[in-house]
């Protein structure tokens, strides 16, 4: 790997696009389970207009599932790993809210199938983390190919 090291590196986008799929459909699982809680944590960050809540609760973890499937299947990737990328940027900004502000509450991020906790700066880490691991994906988009295409791969 010349010139682009991990950034372009197949196999490392491979375990992050799955890595991130997971987190993605688990979390929305969660909040599928019980919208009105999801609703509540989202309220409670306490930047949004009030109108907007319940729909954002409704839709946010549907964009999360669909997302997830599409990372995980690896079409359309670059799409998948955008929106993926698009919803860390604003975990990432919506915990950092939270944490300057010294709100205490629970992120919300798995609905009810998480211990609650309030966030903190680890919180702001791991989004971080998970939003470093999507730019990678989009980044190496193209030189992965979808998992089923490599398990039927003919070996000549």
């Amino acid at each position: 790997m010349k010139g682009n090291g991990l950034l372009r590196d197949r196999r490392l986008s491979l375990a992050l696009r799955l890595v991130v799929a997971a987190v993605l459909i688990t979390a929305s699982i969660g909040k599928l389970s019980d919208p009105r809680e999801f609703a509540g944590a989202l309220a409670a960050y306490a930047l949004l207009p009030s109108a907007t809540v319940t729909p954002l609760a409704v839709t946010l973890p549907w964009i999360e599932l669909i997302a997830g499937l599409a990372l995980m299947a690896g079409f359309p990737a670059r799409s998948a790993g955008l929106v993926a990328a698009v919803l860390a940027a604003g975990y990432v900004v919506a915990t950092i809210a939270a944490v300057t502000r010294g709100l205490s509450i629970s992120c919300g991020c798995f609905g009810g199938i998480a211990p609650a906790s309030p966030v903190g700066w680890g919180d702001v880490a791991w989004r971080v983390a998970l939003l470093a691991a999507t730019a990678q994906v989009v980044a190496a988009e193209g030189l992965v190919a979808q998992p089923a295409r490599l398990l039927l791969r003919r070996r000549t």
